[in-house]
């Protein structure tokens, strides 16, 4: 918490594009329908559940995911299973997945092995500088999606055939749902009142569009 006059206020910025997003499940051909709900269902969709999504997604006119709580509304979806996609799902843009940023779990969910997700995460990401920290100078980052296989293979070895396939069902999805650049970030900043104890929350989320350009507001939440 940072000190200002009486109270604090503290602000994080979260990358959206470390999550999955499902608007990018539109325009799905029947080759690659099976993908959406293979994905639909390792993130704990029930199967009727992820086909009525695609379904809506997919509908003339398509109506797009505005707010995650519309998930309520299908099929087995509990309270527990929402606030556990909001961990891994996002409504802003239609992606694709950052690779850099996106946690093992998100990783696993789009189908990678557990085994690569780990290796991407923990050493790719947090080295193979010396600090063995994520999201500092010395980490490895992807700049590229045609890197992503080849810098894989160059680290951890021949990827298996399954998570070459996945990554190149991925890569070449339209559009891709895995890349290795953000756009939506979430801002959550909060505001205390020392002396009365009033507590307000923003959160926000906004769509970085190029260096000196101001980020168009895309979310705006106030309680």
């Amino acid at each position: 918490p940072v000190p200002f006059g009486p109270g604090t206020f503290r602000y994080e910025i979260l990358d959206e594009r470390g999550k999955i997003p499902l608007n990018a499940l539109r325009g799905l051909d029947e080759a690659l329908a099976p993908l959406g709900i293979n994905l639909l269902e390792r993130l704990g969709f029930a199967p009727d559940a992820a086909q009525q999504l695609l379904d809506r997604l997919n509908e003339t006119p398509g109506r797009p995911i505005q707010q995650l709580g519309e998930l309520a509304a299908l099929p087995g979806m509990t309270p527990e299973l929402l606030d556990r996609l909001a961990q891994r799902v996002t409504a802003a843009g239609a992606g694709p997945v950052n690779i850099n940023t996106a946690p093992a779990e998100v990783l696993t969910s789009l189908g990678l092995s557990s085994a690569l997700a780990g290796r991407i995460t923990t050493l790719y990401r947090a080295g193979p500088g010396p600090d063995g920290i994520e999201g500092t100078s010395d980490d490895g980052a992807l700049t590229q999606p045609g890197q992503i296989q080849p810098v894989l293979s160059l680290n951890f070895g021949p990827l298996s055939p399954t998570d070459n396939a996945c990554l190149t069902a991925l890569i070449r999805h339209n559009p891709p749902l895995l890349g290795v650049s953000s756009s939506f970030f979430r801002v959550e900043s909060e505001g205390r009142a020392g002396r009365h104890g009033i507590r307000k929350k923003v959160t926000s989320v906004l769509q970085r569009n190029g260096s000196g350009v101001p980020p168009l507001t895309r979310g705006w939440h106030e309680s």
